[in-house]
């Protein structure tokens, strides 16, 4: 094969090579789209992408569908490179915790501090009972999954208040009669 530049008698044979440019390709938006959609259009030509995938959480994208890809959508790479596809699971759920027995406040301060709306139900209990104060019940149980700013109901025990009644002492009045 002659070199650059140089001469070659007429007739001979040359192999050509010609340059499909520089490779550089824009990765396509797949976002929305199924994981099986978005791998044939990324792992098919002209992009031919070596595709990975990871699944992540998301409050805007629905399960089962593309929230984003690295590099970037839009961006650019070369033909065959590596590109993750990150597919949503949903929303981010956190377990309900265990506040049951726990005071009001204890109770309250726990559920806020995982993300969750608490909403009181006040529960009638004899006086001077141990759950006066307590939560007895809560709605969801413990251990549910919810997602964050969801509302869970605690149902407080409230002492019944005692009342006493003072009845006032009459005595008759004493009369004499005088001859």
């Amino acid at each position: 094969m002659p070199k650059s530049g140089e001469q070659v008698l007429g007739g001979a044979t040359i192999d050509l090579v010609v340059s499909q440019g520089s490779g550089v390709i824009k990765i396509p938006d797949v976002q929305g789209q199924t994981t099986q959609a978005a791998r044939s259009v990324l792992e098919g030509e002209p992009f031919k992408f070596l595709v990975t995938v990871v699944e992540e959480a998301s409050a805007t994208v629905d399960a089962g569908r593309i929230t984003r890809t690295s590099p970037s959508i839009g961006g650019e790479t070369t033909k065959g490179s590596a590109l993750t596809i990150y597919v949503s699971t949903g929303q981010a759920t956190t377990a309900v915790p265990l506040v049951s027995g726990l005071t009001e406040a204890q109770a309250t301060a726990k559920l806020v501090s995982s993300g969750f709306i608490v909403v009181v139900e006040y529960i009638e209990v004899p006086a001077a009972s141990a759950n006066d104060g307590r939560v007895i019940a809560q709605d969801p149980s413990a251990n549910v999954k919810q997602v964050p700013e969801s509302q869970v109901l605690l149902k407080v025990g409230k002492a019944i208040a005692v009342t006493t009644t003072t009845t006032p002492v009459t005595t008759a009045p004493t009369t004499t009669t005088t001859p």
